[in-house]
């Protein structure tokens, strides 16, 4: 099965057969203009002997001059309205094919939309649905932590709330969203793995996970 020809493609090809016409056409036209001015020479040489002097074979050649130049007038006015043509049928050619070009973009830009709802927007979709549960879930486990601490006579209010601003800057940060300025150093802390980023923010409450960290170095 042949596969079949792109609209584009046809009017390009039209295009540039049109233009090789107007280029002929224009040959065509510089010819017969040349022949008009020879016509209108011959013509004068004539025309003297002819009518003023009255010589016989001066008149003749005349007649024929004047033939000449008609013939010639004629295919010259012939030529400007082929090339005229041709320039408006190339005109009219370039104006299909930008709409055709239109036509193709607006084409292609709704298959890319019909892709960002059935695969982009899904796939956000269900990634932010997962952050929505991780995040409710670390406000559980922060709600039953802050009990923990108290009971264990500690003061966790500060630490938790770093807790909740640092993982609000991570998510910025790590999915692009608009946040406040910040220095590069400071961007690239909350680009890193989000457990290295809490034990780094907790670790005043539990000193073990200093220990840890220095351990695991």
């Amino acid at each position: 099965m042949k596969k079949p020809i792109n609209r584009l493609t046809t009017l390009d090809t039209a295009i540039e057969s049109e233009r090789r016409t107007i280029e002929r056409l224009q040959g065509n036209l510089q010819q017969a203009r040349e022949e008009v001015r020879k016509a209108e020479e011959t013509q004068g040489r004539f025309a003297y002997k002819a009518l003023g002097e009255g010589e016989a074979a001066a008149q003749a050649d005349l007649t024929k001059a004047e033939e000449l130049l008609s013939k010639s007038q004629a295919r010259a006015k012939s030529a400007e309205i082929a090339l005229k043509a041709a320039q408006d049928k190339l005109d009219a050619l370039q104006r299909e094919r930008q709409e055709a070009f239109f036509a193709q973009k607006r084409d292609e830009y709704a298959r890319e939309v019909v892709e960002l709802l059935k695969t982009d927007a899904e796939e956000l979709e269900k990634a932010l649905s997962m952050m929505s549960q991780a995040r409710e879930a670390i406000r559980e486990r922060l709600k039953k932590m802050e009990a923990l601490a108290i009971q264990a006579g500690l003061d966790p209010s500060r630490t938790h709330k770093r807790v909740s601003e640092n993982l609000r800057h991570a998510i910025e940060q790590r999915a692009q969203f608009d946040s406040v300025w910040m220095a590069k150093e400071a961007r690239e802390s909350f680009r890193q793995p989000i457990p290295t980023l809490l034990q780094a923010t907790l670790k005043n409450l539990v000193p073990e996970l200093e220990e840890q960290e220095r351990a695991a170095s």
